[in-house]
């Protein structure tokens, strides 16, 4: 089986965990000749849809039982609805561009009252505008960082993994954060002030 099939599963399942490195070292291996840019882009796409509709749909079933257990979730679902109230338009183009909110974000809208066509739309458009933005970032940063190197290739592992293992630390320490504000919230809602 040829490689370029593992790159682009890779983008894919990439995008579930730590979608902009995933998409950054995709355009980059595009740049390198290991792949192709339009198919790392749609992979992009395909995989920030998937991962949307998950969180959309899940909210949809089981949204309401899910959020009773888990009070600052609860929280920024209701700040989610307020962004979305004042302008919903805007919010529905735009909140793929929301960093560090890609999960709660399509979670929120499955709980509101938006209709599943109109999050379709939205999704997509969304979508499409994140992954065309990052891939052609990927790919022009690959460039102009070839403007320093005579020979990129020889750096092109360690620029790859970088991309990734800077994109999964610093999606480690967001998880670790929220798990710190949880674990603070239930020591104040059993009486204790830490």
């Amino acid at each position: 089986m040829n490689h370029e099939i593992y790159i682009y599963l890779s983008i894919i399942a990439g995008t579930f965990l730590e979608g902009e490195a995933t998409l950054l070292a995709g355009a980059f291996s595009a740049h390198q000749g290991y792949s192709n840019v339009y198919l790392i882009g749609f992979m992009g796409f395909v995989g920030v849809q998937l991962t949307d509709w998950f969180h959309f749909l899940i909210a949809r079933i089981k949204g309401r039982e899910f959020l009773n257990k888990r009070k600052v979730m609860a929280a920024k679902v209701q700040k989610i609805t307020g962004l979305l109230d004042r302008n919903p338009y805007l919010f529905l183009t735009t909140y793929r561009f929301i960093y560090g909110a890609r999960t709660i974000i399509p979670f929120s809208l499955g709980l509101s009252q938006i209709s599943t066509p109109k999050f379709a739309v939205f999704c997509t458009i969304s979508s499409l505008a994140w992954a065309t933005l990052y891939t052609y970032l990927g790919f022009a940063g690959s460039k102009f960082l070839s403007t320093f190197f005579d020979d990129l290739k020889k750096h092109e592992w360690p620029i790859i993994i970088s991309l990734l293992v800077v994109g999964f630390l610093y999606m480690l320490i967001r998880k670790r954060r929220a798990k710190n504000k949880v674990r603070k919230i239930n020591f104040e809602d059993n009486g204790l002030n830490i």
